[in-house]
């Protein structure tokens, strides 16, 4: 029995032209629906308290910071002092960083003669410039100098989570798909799900404002059994007092991917 939303389609392929649908009712966007979720969970107490009953999670206190498509250690480097200025402290600073990380993956380099690590500066005495991201090092340098266990951290720095969560005791990742299925990068073919969870290790091992929480992730999606489905998401949104614009935007979703 085909759908009325099916029917108008096979219309429409009929007739040469497209369908005659709003744009919530085609729109396959994953991060559309990331934003419509971060945006629920911000404004309604009842889809957060629905969310961190479902993650077994005892929210203590009532802020909760959402963030879509975060950089974590992308931005707390950058916050290390100003990449288009060269200063002494910053240099140290960054120094500092990535001497721990050089230590934490236990690989014996001596970062001043690392080149990779470096922007190049002719007018310098040693002809370095800054200090780089590790999300900028280029992975033929990596491979060369036989160092591929900084590859996850490379991409650690360069990855966008979907979804972050703060709360004074939980940071939660939450990997969101509509219909891909899981990346993995290099040669290596490290996947999200490892660079991740790296990610995870290194903010609450480094960077003091996640240290005293407990890292979570958790995956959200309609394939392969997730933590969460989108299914659920779109029920705990319909409960709630939250606008039509939401609820309509999660209605038109799980309508095209129903429960099977």
């Amino acid at each position: 029995m085909y759908s009325l939303l099916r029917i108008k389609m096979i219309c429409a392929m009929w007739f040469c032209m497209f369908p005659e649908l709003s744009f919530r009712d085609v729109n396959r966007e994953e991060q559309d629906y990331c934003s419509l979720f971060a945006h629920a969970l911000i404004a309604s107490s009842e889809v957060r308290d629905f969310f961190f009953n479902k993650c077994g999670i005892e929210l203590k206190g009532k802020e909760v910071e959402v963030c879509v498509e975060p950089a974590p250690l992308r931005d707390y480097w950058y916050a290390l002092g100003d990449p288009k200025k060269h200063s002494k402290a910053t240099e140290m600073a960054r120094k500092q960083v990535l001497s721990q990380f050089i230590e934490y993956y236990q690989v014996g380099l001596d970062i001043d003669e690392t080149d990779f690590f470096w922007t190049v500066n002719t007018k310098s005495s040693n002809g370095k410039g800054k200090l780089r991201s590790p999300g900028i090092w280029e992975s033929e340098n990596i491979r060369q100098a036989e160092l591929e266990r900084l590859f996850i951290l490379k991409y650690a720095f360069n990855s966008k989570l979907d979804i972050m969560l703060l709360t004074e005791s939980h940071v939660i990742f939450i990997e969101a798909k509509l219909e891909s299925a899981e990346s993995s990068y290099g040669v290596s073919r490290l996947t999200q799900t490892e660079i991740q969870n790296e990610i995870g290790k290194l903010i609450t091992e480094f960077i003091p404002a996640f240290k005293p929480l407990k890292y979570l992730r958790f995956t959200l999606g309609f394939k392969a059994k997730p933590d969460i489905s989108w299914h659920e998401v779109h029920q705990w949104v319909g409960a709630s007092p939250l606008d039509q614009h939401t609820k309509r935007s999660f209605h038109a979703l799980c309508n095209r991917y129903p429960m099977k």
